[in-house]
C-alpha cells in the first residue's frame, strides 16, 4: 500500500494536540480511500505487478532502504506467475548483477521462476541457469 502526500501537508504535533487532531481528521479519511484502491487494484496477482511497476516508475518507495531488494523479487515472482518469464528472467539477470549473486543462487532462483510460471511457458529457454 502507498499513499500519496505529496501537495498535502503533512500532520504535524508542532502546533500542538488540537492542530494534529485537524490535521489528521482532514488527512486520515483520504489516505483510508486511498488505501482501499490500492487494496482493490492489487487483489489480483496483474494488479500487484502494476502496483509494483507503477512503484518503480514514479519512484515512490519511500522506505526504498528496507524493500530495495524485496522490489526486484516481488516483480520477478509477480511477473513468472503472470506468465511473463522472459520479464521475470531480465531481472533476475539484472538481480544477480547488482547484488553480484553467485551462479548457484542464480540457478536456484531461475528453477523457482520457471517452477512458478504456467505450464504454456515452462518450455521458455531459461538464461542464467
Amino acid at each position: 500500500m502507498f499513499v500519496d502526500l505529496e501537495g498535502r501537508p503533512y500532520a504535524s504535533f508542532l502546533h500542538g494536540a488540537a492542530w494534529l487532531h485537524h490535521d489528521l481528521e482532514r488527512l486520515v479519511p483520504a489516505a483510508l480511500e486511498r488505501a482501499q484502491q490500492t487494496w482493490r487494484r492489487g487483489s489480483t496477482l496483474v494488479g500487484a505487478l502494476d502496483l509494483v511497476r507503477e512503484i518503480r516508475e514514479r519512484k515512490i518507495n519511500y522506505f526504498y532502504v528496507h524493500f530495495s531488494w524485496r522490489l526486484p523479487l516481488t516483480f520477478m515472482f509477480l511477473s513468472a506467475k503472470i506468465g511473463d518469464l522472459a520479464a521475470a528472467e531480465a531481472e533476475l539477470e539484472a538481480y544477480a548483477r547488482k547484488y553480484e549473486l553467485g551462479d548457484e543462487v542464480v540457478s536456484k532462483l531461475a528453477k523457482l521462476l520457471r517452477d512458478l510460471a504456467p505450464i504454456e511457458n515452462s518450455q521458455s529457454p531459461s538464461r542464467g541457469a
